[in-house]
């Protein structure tokens, strides 16, 4: 059900629609965590040799398959972005391009309103709900890694070049206001 939800809703245009849709299904079960609640704990996985669903293998031989023309295309966008935004080129199939920003939270206001998911992670760039207490991560043991994440998003790299076009637009549109010069 993940899957055909995830084909059918993720798209640029339907972000804000998608995360209400998402949260909706998560809050009713539908959809667990992606990483068990035990996992977030340290807990090593129950079966970590487990089998995937047939729909699941299906999808990755799929994948596995057209990997040469995935990479391509999203070293592709990686160029684009790099070029129309100013920074140094990298030749590489990124799956996020990250930036750096001064008011991240503005950001993702501004991009959601517009239908464009920034990707953000937390020190050490874990997922917010998992306990680094737990993974014994000490505050503070790593300053740098953690102040330059606090400034940190993303932007997706799979999208059609009509998407990409738009992105980037609003990404030179706004970067002004929270890019760190």
């Amino acid at each position: 059900m993940r899957l055909l939800f995830t084909i059918l809703l993720y798209h640029p245009n339907l972000f804000a629609l998608a995360g209400l849709v998402r949260g909706w299904f998560s809050r009713k079960g539908v959809f667990p965590n992606a990483v068990p609640p035990a996992e977030c704990l340290g807990e090593p996985p129950e079966q970590p040799l487990g089998r995937i669903a047939d729909t699941q293998a299906t999808l990755l031989l799929s994948q596995l398959r057209r990997l040469s023309a995935i990479a391509a295309h999203r070293r592709s966008c990686v160029r684009a972005l790099c070029e129309r935004l100013g920074n140094p080129p990298i030749d590489l199939p990124l799956m996020w391009y990250p930036l750096q920003l001064k008011n991240r939270d503005e950001a993702i206001r501004i991009f959601s309103r517009h239908q464009i998911e920034l990707r953000c992670w937390d020190a050490p760039l874990t997922p917010a709900h998992c306990d680094t207490a737990r993974a014994q991560y000490q505050w503070g043991s790593c300053p740098v890694a953690e102040e330059v994440s606090r400034y940190c998003v993303a932007l997706p790299t799979m999208l059609t070049q009509a998407d990409l076009e738009r992105v980037i637009t609003m990404a030179a549109r706004y970067l002004d206001i929270v890019h760190v010069g």
